[in-house]
């Protein structure tokens, strides 16, 4: 097996908002190809994350790695990330 390279990779990322910590030590990669899901109960942080990968949302804390682009995490225009993901969000009702 020819080992995939590492496209995304999150390492100890956290967000709270005030008091209340949404992210705690979120700690994961992403391989060229891969195809990935989020899931967990309502409230979990599933949104939180994605929000944060998009840089809507600035971590509190830890890193995102995109591709050799080390800590997009504090860089104010993450266009890169945005241009290669999606985001959708399920309507309440389904």
């Amino acid at each position: 097996m020819i080992m995939s390279e590492k496209i995304l990779e999150v390492k100890h990322l956290g967000k709270a908002f005030g008091s209340n910590q949404v992210l705690r030590d979120i700690d994961f990669s992403v391989s060229a190809g891969d195809v990935s899901c989020i899931i967990g109960p309502s409230g979990s942080g599933k949104s939180t994350l994605l929000r944060c990968l998009n840089m809507l949302e600035t971590p509190s804390g830890g890193e995102i790695n995109l591709n050799l682009i080390t800590n997009i995490a504090p860089i104010i225009s993450a266009t890169p990330m945005i241009r290669h993901s999606g985001l959708w969000m399920k309507p309440a009702k389904m």
